[in-house]
């Protein structure tokens, strides 16, 4: 039986790949205006966010810590994407209760939509749960460049109403950012 991680218990541990100049050159703002800054970090970290909902995957560089469970079996997936690395395997000490590094042999296996984790051989004497940590998301210079383009278009959006998709009456917008990002949409069956 395979069992399915989704990945919740992450930690932003990296840049998000787009700076504030690159979005107040976006908005054609100033460098030397700082008034907003806060608020443009703010929108700018929103905007990755909802971008990263929009292809069920990750863009932000994040550390997830997951615990899984042995006795379901030894082959897990994870339906998060992209996978930069995995860090560790830890197991829980009987003496003082505490994770420690273990040493395990494990096959890994990269899919579009994830990636299948499968235990080779583990040590003797390891306990039902094991702690995985691992990386996902885009280095800073590897985003793809529509999906840089779509964060930047959304964050500029949040900032500017004005200057977003939305038409007058409020019933129209344009599907700009959805054409950037749908070939990186990632579907799970």
């Amino acid at each position: 039986m395979i069992q399915v991680f989704t990945g919740k218990h992450s930690q932003f541990i990296g840049d998000r790949g787009i700076t504030l100049s690159e979005l107040k050159q976006q908005l054609n703002v100033e460098e030397e205006y700082t008034d907003d800054n806060l608020l443009l970090e703010t929108f700018l970290g929103t905007a990755v966010e909802a971008i990263e909902n929009m292809i069920n995957g990750h863009i932000q560089h994040k550390e997830i810590i997951q615990e899984i469970d042995l006795e379901k079996g030894n082959t897990f997936y994870f339906p998060i994407a992209p996978l930069v690395s995995i860090q560790g395997v830890k197991a829980i000490n009987p003496d003082n209760q505490e994770w420690e590094t273990v040493s395990v042999v494990y096959e890994l296996t990269e899919r579009y939509n994830g990636f299948i984790l499968k235990f080779a051989s583990l040590p003797s004497n390891t306990p039902s749960k094991l702690q995985i940590t691992y990386e996902v998301g885009y280095p800073s210079n590897e985003i793809p460049k529509p999906l840089k383009q779509a964060i930047l278009v959304q964050a500029a959006d949040f900032y500017d109403s004005e200057r977003s998709g939305y038409t007058a009456s409020g019933l129209q917008k344009t599907n700009l950012v959805e054409r950037l990002v749908s070939p990186y949409i990632r579907c799970y069956w």
